[in-house]
């Protein structure tokens, strides 16, 4: 915490080791939501009607092997939604936590926010109300492509802070 706590905070004054781990954290993240994004792509829910299939269990092709053609459960969602609760929220925490000690407009960092954690809540909360309102799909597609574009940004902005070259004046790195 000492590292910003103090006033004129850089990410790019931390120590190497720290830079390191940070990027690492930081791509590996970012594949993981391009990945689950793929995943997306694979089962054909790229549109709310997919969606409504999926979660209706009307899929078809190669996702009816993988998914069964039955309507997802109560116990399905639950399967999907508990792991998804507890993870995505912590890694929106730390990524939140790097964007707020990047140097970017407030009002950019609050809209980000909003839009992962409002992502969030589309992607696991409407498939609840899928079997009752179909239109839930639009929902779902819009949260993911939220959750997918805002968990992105907050990935790339600390990291292009974090290998910042700074000014010869501004140099001086915590020790570590």
């Amino acid at each position: 915490m000492r590292y910003y706590t103090g006033s004129g905070f850089r990410l790019a004054r931390l120590p190497h080791g720290l830079r390191l781990i940070l990027t690492l954290y930081l791509l590996i993240t970012l594949l993981g939501f391009w990945v689950a994004g793929g995943k997306y792509v694979v089962r054909g829910l790229l549109g709310p009607d997919g969606i409504a299939k999926y979660y209706l269990g009307e899929a078809t092709g190669g996702d009816a092997l993988l998914t069964g053609s039955t309507t997802k459960g109560v116990g399905f969602l639950i399967d999907v939604t508990h792991p998804h609760l507890f993870t995505v929220p912590l890694v929106l925490l730390v990524l939140c936590h790097l964007v707020q000690l990047c140097e970017r407009s407030q009002r950019l960092k609050n809209v980000l926010y909003l839009m992962s954690f409002g992502g969030l809540f589309l992607t696991f909360g409407l498939p609840w109300v899928m079997r009752f309102a179909p239109w839930a799909g639009i929902g779902i597609s819009i949260g993911g492509s939220a959750l997918l574009l805002s968990g992105s940004i907050m990935c790339v902005l600390p990291l292009r802070d974090l290998w910042r070259r700074l000014p010869a004046k501004d140099k001086t790195r915590a020790d570590g």
